[in-house]
């Protein structure tokens, strides 16, 4: 059949018939372009809404990072009316009040990278008063020092899951921070947990004598070098060699404090333990056991009377000679 010879009516279904689909393409298309700014303001808002929640996550946390200080040379902590100061001299950490003498340098160090290391976890600005967050009194009171600069916190209570810990800066008290409580420790900590520990510290030089003392005998012990190898002599007994000094010497610099104690106790130097070099004289007395392993003690250098827990301090009394 000839083209010419199909109805039109026919011509004209057919046409119809083949642009359904087009016609269907065209209604999603332009439901599409209906649909797209839609689209595109929700999607700017969730990305706008992203954008706020970082920064202001990241403002959080960065809000109290200025109080940084890497290299502080003094830090005053006040806590139950008590206040403590810290000094560093010479590169080593000194307790200046209460009490005069060396600190703990581990500790100060751990207490140094806390603050360094502090981040606001929340903020808040909201609130009617800090005495409900523990901040009026507040539980402590910290200020680090450096040669421009001093910084001032203010330590509250914990949260109710004791997750986290409430804390402001003097600069900024309308703003409430949050901290994790694990990552800021060190200052709640007891006086006594920042005082040195060890009694007896290696010289730069050479050790020019040994004293050892008990209530019966009095030895004063130096070093020989014979063949190469560092022997001990009692010089005020006969010049008598003495056999394995050099292991008691390494038990005599292991010996440490074991706890501080508070108030007044009667003492009696019953025991002496003194080492001297050029450049450092080191003395540690004893009254005596007061349980099996702990020995009442005062040392130079040292306020307060202490327990030192030992092993082998009888055995270091006992002098054998060759």
């Amino acid at each position: 059949m000839l083209l010419t010879n199909i109805p039109k009516t026919a011509i004209i279904l057919k046409v119809k018939d083949d642009c359904f689909p087009k016609k269907i393409f065209k209604e999603k298309n332009l439901s599409l372009k209906r649909f797209l700014p839609t689209l595109i303001f929700f999607l700017f808002f969730l990305l706008s809404f992203s954008i706020y929640f970082f920064n202001s996550r990241r403002n959080q946390q960065k809000s109290f990072s200025e109080f940084s200080i890497p290299t502080p040379f003094a830090i005053e902590i006040t806590k139950n009316d008590s206040k403590s100061i810290l000094i560093t001299n010479s590169g080593e950490w000194m307790i200046v009040k209460p009490i005069t003498e060396k600190a703990d340098e581990e500790k100060v160090r751990k207490l140094i990278n806390e603050l360094n290391t502090l981040k606001a976890e929340n903020v808040f600005t909201n609130f009617k008063g800090l005495k409900e967050y523990g901040l009026n009194p507040p539980i402590v009171k910290l200020k680090v020092y450096s040669e421009n600069k001093m910084k001032e916190l203010w330590f509250g209570e914990r949260s109710i899951d004791e997750k986290y810990r409430y804390f402001i800066t003097v600069e900024e008290t309308n703003k409430i921070f949050l901290c994790y409580s694990y990552k800021i420790e060190t200052p709640f900590e007891d006086l006594s947990d920042f005082r040195e520990k060890g009694i007896f510290f290696i010289p730069s030089g050479e050790i020019e004598k040994i004293i050892l003392k008990t209530k019966k005998e009095l030895y004063i012990l130096k070093p020989k070098n014979i063949n190469g190898e560092k022997q001990w002599v009692v010089v005020n007994k006969n010049e008598k060699f003495v056999n394995g000094f050099n292991e008691k010497l390494v038990d005599i610099y292991s010996l440490s404090v074991a706890n501080f104690l508070e108030g007044e106790k009667s003492f009696m130097k019953n025991y002496e333990i003194s080492i001297y070099s050029k450049d450092l004289t080191n003395t540690l007395w004893f009254s005596g056991k007061i349980e099996d392993k702990k020995w009442l003690a005062k040392a130079q250098g040292k306020n307060g009377l202490f327990i030192v827990e030992s092993d082998n301090l009888d055995n270091i009394f006992k002098v054998e000679e060759k």
